[in-house]
């Protein structure tokens, strides 16, 4: 039997969406944006501890399979947290600049899109001026001419400990 509260005609386009459900997307995003990020560094504090006790003591081969596999499976899951994180940001930019008229001079205003630094496709915004640059850090009255992030620095720690394990693999003899 046909189920009467299902349309069989659905409409060809969908028309412009309400402005009151675009906001609660982006209140939405944002919300899932704070949560992968909170979950980043918080699976990172963890790996940091578990790393910290199983270097404890005696290095072992065992140890140093386990500390390899945790590791490669941890920074596997980083970068699903990084797609993630992307897309998230991705979407809230396109919401700033699409429904939000953040276009031309103002592409780089809100936040996502100030956040991101990423030059809006040209044939949707023609107009908008390159990215501004980079944010580099300054160390002790030295500007680090290197843009350094989160992301980086969690790949370097990542590759250091997996490094490390090897190493610890290969030179540890016996159990």
């Amino acid at each position: 039997m046909d189920n009467p509260k299902v349309n069989s005609n659905p409409p060809s386009k969908i028309d412009s969406p309400n402005p009151e459900d675009v906001r609660t997307e982006y209140t939405a995003l944002s919300s899932y944006f704070n949560t992968v990020i909170t979950f980043r560094f918080t699976t990172l504090s963890l790996y940091l501890a578990a790393i910290g006790f199983i270097v404890s003591g005696t290095l072992s081969k065992e140890k140093s399979a386990l500390l390899s596999g945790m590791s490669v499976a941890l920074w596997l899951l980083e970068l699903r947290n990084r797609s993630l994180f992307n897309n998230l940001a991705e979407r809230g930019s396109q919401i700033e600049r699409e429904y939000w008229g953040y276009k031309n001079q103002k592409a780089y205003e809100p936040f996502y899109s100030h956040m991101m630094k990423v030059r809006p496709p040209k044939d949707r915004d023609p107009n908008a001026p390159d990215p501004p640059p980079l944010d580099y850090p300054t160390l002790w009255s030295w500007k680090v001419r290197i843009a350094i992030s989160h992301t980086k620095a969690f790949d370097f720690l990542y590759l250091v400990v997996i490094l490390f394990a090897l190493y610890t693999f290969f030179t540890v003899s016996g159990a």
